[in-house]
C-alpha cells in the first residue's frame, strides 16, 4: 500500500478519485507530444505527455522509490496500439543508458521468466504478468473483456486497473547530483 505521494495524469486529475463507477472516465487534451525518452517505449504516437523532473543529491549509495502505474485503458485496450507508457528516467555520474543524457529507465519489472520489461498497459495486465496487476474494472468492462468481475479497490480509485506497488531502486554515488524524470503518456 502507498498511503501518500503525488499523482501524475495525462488527463483530469479529478477523475482519479473512486469509486470506479464509469467504464470510460477519461479526459484528453489530445495534444500530440514528443518526449525523446518516452518515444522509445511507445508503440505509436504519444499524446498528453506529462511528468515531473528534478535534481537531487543522495547521501547514500542507493535510491529507492515506490510507485503504482494506473490507467483507465485496462482491460479493453490491452494488446492494442493504445498502450499507455510510463518512464522513470535517471541520469548522472556513473549511469550510462540509452536515453537522453545517458539516462536509464528504472520503471521496469522482472517477469517470472527473468526478462526485464518496461511498465506499460501491454506489459502488465490481466493477460500478461498478472502477478503485478490489480484489476479494478466495472461489471460492463468485465463482460466486454470476457473476464471475471472481481472488485478490488473500486471504492478508492476510478482507474480500471493498476500495478501492485512497484519499486525503482538504483545505485548512485553519494554527494553527486542526479536528475530524475518521471514521465507518462497516452499512446495511439
Amino acid at each position: 500500500t502507498i498511503n501518500n505521494g503525488i499523482i501524475l495524469s495525462t488527463g483530469d486529475i479529478g477523475l482519479a478519485m473512486g469509486p470506479n463507477i464509469d467504464n470510460e472516465s477519461s479526459f484528453s487534451f489530445d495534444a500530440l507530444s514528443n518526449d525523446p525518452d518516452l518515444s522509445q517505449l511507445a508503440t505509436a504516437d504519444l499524446f498528453d505527455v506529462t511528468g515531473i523532473e528534478f535534481d537531487f543529491v543522495p547521501i547514500s549509495d542507493r535510491v529507492t522509490f515506490r510507485y503504482v502505474f494506473a490507467s483507465e485503458e485496462y482491460c479493453e485496450f490491452v494488446g492494442t496500439e493504445f498502450n499507455d507508457v510510463f518512464g522513470f528516467f535517471v541520469s548522472g555520474p556513473g549511469i550510462v543508458g540509452p536515453y537522453e543524457n545517458d539516462a536509464i529507465n528504472v520503471a521496469t519489472f522482472t517477469t517470472l521468466s527473468g526478462i526485464t520489461e518496461s511498465v506499460s498497459i501491454n506489459n502488465i495486465n490481466h493477460l500478461s504478468n498478472e502477478t503485478f496487476y490489480v484489476d479494478n474494472i466495472t461489471t460492463t468492462d468485465a463482460q466486454n473483456c470476457e473476464i471475471p468481475y472481481v472488485p478490488t479497490v473500486q471504492d478508492l480509485i476510478e482507474y480500471d486497473g493498476l500495478t501492485i506497488p512497484l519499486t525503482a531502486s538504483f545505485a548512485v554515488i553519494p554527494c553527486e547530483t542526479y536528475r530524475i524524470r518521471i514521465v507518462l503518456g497516452d499512446v495511439g
